[in-house]
């Protein structure tokens, strides 16, 4: 396999070496389509797209000729599609932003790999975390992800009945139920009902009714 490849900014370093215009192939050329506006009180659904830690055959920006690697049909039914990765700050391949916006989904990445001592060194001096604030701004705009401001949040896999519903009271207070993504971990890692199919609904039902 050749070809122009899409990489994670495995580093600090390599963040804050990163500038514009040298992987002009990598930038995704396809608007975000609107979509037909919906109620503000209708729950969103977020694809998050943990595949063996991210950049497999996707990573080449001109395609593959594997049959069998990933690929997601169903965009009509997701409002949100994360890339995730095992890197520092992630970049999602073009060709899952173009398709995402194709179909009028907004497309995140992640940060991710050693917390601490990340946060260490972001949170040293003001001038170091203002540095990598702008940089990630840079990077989302060069690249067609951004976004105004943080409008959700993504909760973990292992929440449980009270922390949901904590959650929920909590979000509802400042009028921002539809706000909170709730995960559901398709390999069962800790969640309940085993995860996936066999999550149990009772959370999720005590999410729509309960105030």
């Amino acid at each position: 396999m050749s070809g122009p490849e899409c990489l994670p900014l495995k580093t600090w370093e390599a963040v804050e070496e990163w500038t514009e215009g040298e992987d002009d192939l990598c930038i995704s050329t396809i608007p975000l389509a609107e979509r037909e506006p919906r109620s503000q009180n209708t729950p969103q659904t977020l694809l998050c797209h943990d595949m063996r830690g991210g950049y497999q055959q996707d990573r080449f920006v001109q395609g593959c000729g594997d049959v069998d690697s990933y690929r997601f049909y169903h965009w009509q039914y997701i409002d949100m599609f994360i890339y995730f990765s095992h890197y520092f700050v992630s970049i999602p391949p073009p060709t899952w932003t173009n398709a995402a916006h194709r179909n009028g989904v907004k497309m995140l990445g992640t940060e991710w790999d050693d917390g601490l001592k990340r946060c260490q060194q972001l949170l040293q001096s003001e001038d170091t975390y203002k540095t990598f604030a702008d940089k990630l701004v840079r990077i989302t705009k060069y690249y067609n992800m951004f976004f105004d401001a943080c409008d959700g949040i993504f909760l973990n896999y292992n929440w449980k009945d009270e922390t949901l519903i904590n959650s929920k009271c909590d979000a509802t207070k400042k009028g921002r139920a539809m706000d909170v993504f709730v995960g559901i971990d398709v390999f069962g890692r800790g969640c309940l009902g085993g995860g996936g199919f066999n999550t149990i609904e009772d959370p999720v039902n005590d999410w729509n009714t309960r105030k």
